[in-house]
């Protein structure tokens, strides 16, 4: 047997105390493999569960991503539709105030057509029937 050959309980010195220190070196060193075998499967389950929980988070993110995304395109033709009421409105608002302004000049030309007719039948003179003059 060399120096630097790994132990094994076949190769173990003929003396049965080393066999027996050796044989319990052994154990120990088996149950220890045991124990971080057991935890490097323990470790590797919580990864698988981080992992999932991850994965569902990543779902549940994405699905709100997209809820919030249609939330928005939404909005965002409400507010193109409000905008193009409000346009439509600001219209025929100019609308009105131009007819309300053609209506006062229909309004005054009327009534200095009737001004007039007044004057002229009431002698021409100052002032007529309106009381203008």
């Amino acid at each position: 047997m060399s120096p630097l050959s790994p132990i094994t309980p076949n190769n173990l010195p003929p003396d049965p105390q080393v066999r027996s220190s050796a044989s319990s070196a052994v154990a120990a060193l088996e149950g220890s493999l045991a124990l971080l075998q057991a935890q490097l499967a323990a470790e590797a389950d919580a990864g698988d569960v981080a992992r999932a929980q991850a994965e569902e988070a990543d779902r549940a993110c994405s699905a709100r991503v997209a809820s919030e995304s249609a939330r928005s395109a939404a909005l965002s033709s409400e507010l193109v539709a409000a905008r193009d009421r409000m346009a439509a409105v600001e219209a025929a608002e100019a609308a009105a105030a131009g007819e309300v302004r053609n209506l006062r000049r229909s309004l005054r030309q009327r009534e200095g057509v009737q001004g007039g007719q007044a004057e002229g039948a009431g002698g021409g003179g100052g002032g007529g029937a309106t009381g203008r003059g």
